[in-house]
C-alpha cells in the first residue's frame, strides 16, 4: 500500500464534524493538532499531528466525546502526508480503525451530521 498522500484507491471519504461536536483524540506520544473529520461510516478518521504516525502495524487510539464513553480503539495508517511551513511541519494522515465493533462504529457514525448537512473534507493536494 502506498502511504503517500496522493489521490488513490486507499483514500477514504471524510466528513467534517459539526462545530458543537466535542471529540478528543489521544495517541500516545503524539500531539493531535486537529481531528479533521470522520469516515463516512465511522470506520476511520483524518487528523493532523505534530509527529509522523507509525506506518507499520497498529497503535492505540482513544476517542472521547463530551457526553459519551471513551472508545479505546486500534488504528492503522492508510495514507499520510506532510505540510511544511517555515516555522514547523505538520503531519496529516488517514487512520483506519481495526477490529471496530458494531456499537463503536454506530457511535462514531452518529457523531457525523445528517447526510444532507455533511461537508466533505477536501483531499490533500
Amino acid at each position: 500500500m502506498d502511504l503517500n498522500a496522493s489521490p488513490g484507491e486507499d483514500r477514504r471519504r471524510y466528513y467534517r464534524l459539526s462545530p458543537e461536536t466535542e471529540l478528543t483524540c489521544r495517541i500516545e506520544g503524539m500531539e493531535i493538532v486537529h481531528l479533521v473529520g470522520l469516515g463516512v461510516n465511522g470506520a476511520g478518521m483524518r487528523l493532523i499531528t505534530d509527529k509522523e504516525l507509525p506506518t507499520e502495524g497498529e497503535f492505540p487510539v482513544n476517542l472521547k466525546t463530551e457526553s459519551g464513553p471513551t472508545l479505546s480503539l486500534k488504528g492503522r495508517v492508510v495514507w499520510k502526508g506532510v505540510w511544511d511551513f517555515d516555522f514547523c511541519s505538520r503531519h496529516v494522515a488517514g487512520v483506519e480503525f481495526v477490529d471496530l465493533q458494531a456499537e463503536e462504529r454506530a457511535h462514531l457514525a452518529g457523531l457525523l451530521p445528517p447526510p444532507e448537512e455533511r461537508s466533505e473534507v477536501p483531499p490533500i493536494p
